[in-house]
């Protein structure tokens, strides 16, 4: 039976939604594609089906591992320090997202921009060389789009910073950009360049269109291309060839020639500056080379379109974000405003701090997994390992399989490997980490002592136990402002509890606390 796109969507769908429940990850599982979450209640429960007994059994008969090993290991975060300047993005992100269309929504010049406008704008984005050249870089740049970007004030449409310089500015204070497809190329500016090349090193690129500053070419172009273009004709092939010659050291010439030279669009600008702004690329930014890297734009303000939108006051926060003030009692702050921007900061402390515990985790076990030494593992606890995880596999193919041509596509899918991957192969690569990294666990908690008293045990037990179940209710549904009684509202609960803790039972429990608790100290060597 072939597979339905439509049903096997919902079939990821439903996968999605079981892997993003609330099973708390325990260990970072590396496997065949990086780090991957490994360990969730069913598969704690049927490890206990095992003969290591992790508290008790000498571990060093399984793996090789000494303090120098696991203290101090090399930790680089990507996540930006949470500053004033976030903070006010995020009011700003608010503001935006409660504008109203005002009673003039054409796109207007000579205005100042304000909050949760939109800005139609080209931007051309560089950092500086060492002589103060302008060094491009890729996807800096929309000259080449046919109409300008309309960026809202607040959207999000630009890495944080972009949007909150452009507030207050008025297209008349700097200068504006337009395109021409015909007449003369004149000095100055920018030109869209189509052209053939022949390389020095044999390289050879036919009709390639390229975005050239004539003011600060780049070196593969050199200082005459300048003077070469300008006074040609727009649109039209320049006759003749361009060549860049270059020597190296020991005086040996190196020559590119550029033929079927075409300047197909000048880019040109009013007098006057453009608004040049100064950001910094988060650290997370995708882009590795500009990753927490500062550049700057020029950013040519064309038209602007303006919105109703609300002030950031007492009345935004009870009216718009329906908060009360006994809401906000907690927070530090003179108004409500000032109390909600307090609260913004803490949420994003506490999730950075959330994330950054999670890059100490990840890097701490890509670490260790270089330093332990193998010498043998628990053939029991790999297969219970392995055997949970393929029961998952089996249970979402029993549920779905008719959306699939057989188990083994089900299983590429559900494990998000390529057609015809050796699923099971992955499983047992799977299963032998996980055991690998439970050794690595209690090995070092049982050599620093780590493991929690009763105490603390149970306090961690509790806090996590309500956490889990508060989230479980949630996942069915059950809340208390969907009921119509307080007795059905309690009733539901008490039928969830029941099915909750046939889940997750004391060895879940008892795992988490542990890694809690233990992952702490963990962290703190974190170099």
């Amino acid at each position: 039976m072939g597979t339905n796109k439509n049903s096997a969507a919902r079939a990821k769908t439903a996968r999605g939604d079981k892997a993003t429940r609330i099973f708390l990850i325990v260990f970072a599982t590396i496997a065949l594609a990086g780090i991957i979450a490994g360990i969730v209640a069913g598969i704690i429960s049927a490890v206990n089906k095992r003969n290591t007994n992790y508290l008790e059994d000498r571990l060093d008969k399984y793996i090789t591992l000494s303090s120098e090993d696991y203290k101090s290991f090399p930790f680089t975060s990507s996540l930006d320090d949470i500053t004033d300047a976030t903070v006010e993005n995020e009011v700003l992100k608010l503001i935006y997202k409660h504008r109203e269309d005002g009673e003039n929504k054409n796109n207007q010049k000579d205005i100042d921009i304000l909050a949760g406008d939109t800005a139609n704008i080209y931007y051309y984005g560089y950092t500086l060389g060492e002589n103060g050249e302008k060094l491009a870089f890729q996807g800096g740049c929309n000259f080449a789009e046919k109409t300008s970007t309309s960026l809202g004030i607040g959207s999000g449409g630009m890495i944080p910073g972009f949007e909150m310089a452009l507030i207050g500015k008025n297209s008349k204070d700097y200068a504006r950009m337009t395109k021409r497809t015909e007449g003369k190329v004149e000095a100055g500016g920018f030109v869209y360049v189509t052209y053939s090349a022949i390389y020095w090193d044999g390289g050879v690129v036919q009709n390639k269109t390229e975005l050239i500053d004539l003011d600060n070419p780049d070196s593969k172009w050199g200082d005459g291309f300048k003077d070469f273009v300008v006074g040609k004709d727009i649109g039209k092939k320049i006759e003749g060839s361009y060549t860049v010659d270059r020597y190296t050291e020991d005086g040996r010439k190196q020559s590119d020639i550029f033929s079927s030279i075409t300047v197909n669009t000048v880019i040109e600008f009013t007098e006057g500056d453009p608004l040049t702004i100064d950001v910094t690329f988060p650290k997370s930014y995708q882009a590795a080379e500009l990753a927490g890297k500062p550049v700057k734009f020029d950013i040519y303000i064309m038209t602007s379109q303006r919105y109703k939108t609300p002030e950031f006051n007492d009345e935004f926060v009870t009216e718009k974000l329906k908060v009360k003030a006994e809401d906000l009692e907690d927070y530090a702050g003179d108004s409500l405003a000032d109390k909600y921007r307090a609260k913004i900061r803490a949420d994003l402390e506490y999730t950075r701090s959330e994330k950054l515990k999670q890059e100490k985790d990840t890097q701490f076990w890509e670490h260790i997994h270089t330093r332990v030494k193998i010498k043998k593992l628990p053939k029991a606890d790999v297969r219970s390992f392995y055997l949970n995880y393929h029961t998952e596999i089996e249970s979402y193919y029993a549920q779905y399989g008719s959306y699939y041509k057989s188990m083994d596509e089900a299983a590429c899918d559900y494990l998000q490997l390529s057609s015809g991957s050796d699923w099971e192969a992955y499983l047992l690569e799977r299963a032998e980490n996980a055991v690998i990294e439970k050794l690595i666990f209690y090995y070092i908690a049982r050599e620093e002592n780590l493991l929690p008293d009763t105490e603390r045990f149970e306090a961690e037990k509790k806090k996590l136990y309500d956490e889990q179940f508060e989230s479980y209710l949630v996942s069915n549904g059950i809340e208390k402002d969907r009921y119509d009684t307080d007795e059905k509202y309690a009733e539901d609960v008490e039928l969830a509890r029941a099915d909750f803790e046939k889940s997750y039972n004391e060895d879940f429990f008892r795992e988490n606390v542990y890694f809690i608790v233990v992952m702490e100290t963990v962290r703190e060597w974190a170099d």
